[in-house]
């Protein structure tokens, strides 16, 4: 095994190798890996190197099954580094057009690209992906990042000390079975983000479990709290709404304009538990939307997965409010989901 591989493993190896190979055969391109960029463990399903193409250095995000990430994930991740690039199993055409708009730089183990160097402007799409692409069983499922396990990480990113809590208590503030407690701590431990001695157990590696919750959180738990979309009577209601009236807590878009200032809500998302909904729908007068569609005056509501409190007031944890961000795509949430984990997420992951 060469160093490239014990970097990045066998998949991600073959989708760098592949996609680098496609573009060179496609275009006039030179595309060389100059540095593989250190991270914690493989549990994110995706790995980074530095590269050089046309002479200009790029970081790269390595990422086997890309169409299965939300894409706001990808965007976040490329846009974090002044010259990002992803390289991924596969972009169809949509995707590609998504991420040109957007401005992010792509490239794919099927020769579909969007680079722009000072001296090539490349935009190919329409690639197919190969057949030995499709095959496999697709990314390993880490109980730590299944639904019943991104309840027990949700809780230890929001309380890194509760690593340390014996595992019938993580249970029940997870709200989840006891196994669910074993397996989730020796899978984290065994991917190298739980660090266990005789006298203690801690997380570590925090950044990189957070990304890995923010990627599956979307696609996994989120959509089984979904309650409804509706439509209320005017963009500002929920301005004097009371919404602890009803056990319920202010996510998304309206926790991100609170914990930075820096955002005008165009759509309201709201965490409430199930048996408070039809009295917060009379009290709000909200109309069922007939097709889930998140324009402005869009009313989300959710159930929540965790133990309530009120640390954060009426609104979710930082950690929840950004997931809920970068899960729509949207530029501008982006933006401040950016601000929101500099200001208020950096430091509580050590």
């Amino acid at each position: 095994m060469n160093k490239l591989e014990e970097r990045l493993g066998p998949v991600g190896t073959d989708i760098l190798l592949e996609a680098i190979g496609a573009i060179e055969r496609e275009t006039d391109l030179r595309i060389r890996v100059i540095e593989q960029a250190p991270r914690g463990g493989d549990i994110a399903g995706y790995e980074n190197a530095r590269l050089k193409i046309d002479g200009e250095e790029y970081y790269a995000e390595v990422k086997a099954w890309a169409q299965q990430a939300p894409l706001g994930v990808l965007i976040d991740r490329v846009r974090r580094f002044p010259a990002g690039i992803l390289v991924a199993d596969y972009v169809n055409p949509r995707m590609a057009d998504r991420l040109r708009t957007e401005g992010v730089q792509f490239m794919d183990a099927a020769g579909n690209a969007y680079i722009r160097t000072p001296f090539h402007h490349v935009q190919i799409k329409g690639n197919r992906r190969r057949e030995r692409e499709t095959q496999g069983a697709g990314p390993r499922k880490h109980k730590g990042f299944t639904i019943a396990g991104l309840k027990v990480t949700y809780t230890f990113l929001c309380n890194p000390e509760l690593v340390r809590a014996p595992y019938r208590d993580i249970a029940e503030i997870a709200g989840v079975a006891l196994g669910t407690v074993t397996n989730v701590m020796d899978d984290l431990q065994a991917a190298g983000f739980l660090l266990i001695t005789d006298n203690e157990r801690r997380l570590v590696h925090a950044d990189a479990v957070l990304e890995t919750w923010v990627e599956r959180y979307p696609t996994a738990l989120r959509p089984k709290q979904g309650l409804g979309t509706f439509t209320a009577q005017g963009m500002d209601w929920w301005q004097n709404f009371p919404i602890e009236d009803f056990d319920g807590y202010w996510g998304g878009e309206l926790a991100g304009a609170h914990y930075t200032g820096y955002l005008r809500p165009v759509v309201a998302t709201a965490y409430v538990p199930k048996e408070q909904l039809n009295k917060l729908i009379a009290r709000a007068r909200l109309r069922k939307q007939a097709l889930p569609i998140l324009e402005p005056g869009t009313v989300e509501l959710l159930a929540p997965f965790w133990r309530p409190n009120r640390d954060f007031g009426l609104y979710v944890h930082p950690i929840l409010a950004y997931a809920d961000l970068i899960a729509t795509g949207d530029p501008r949430n982006l933006e401040v989901a950016r601000k929101l984990y500099d200001e208020k997420i950096a430091q509580r992951l050590g």
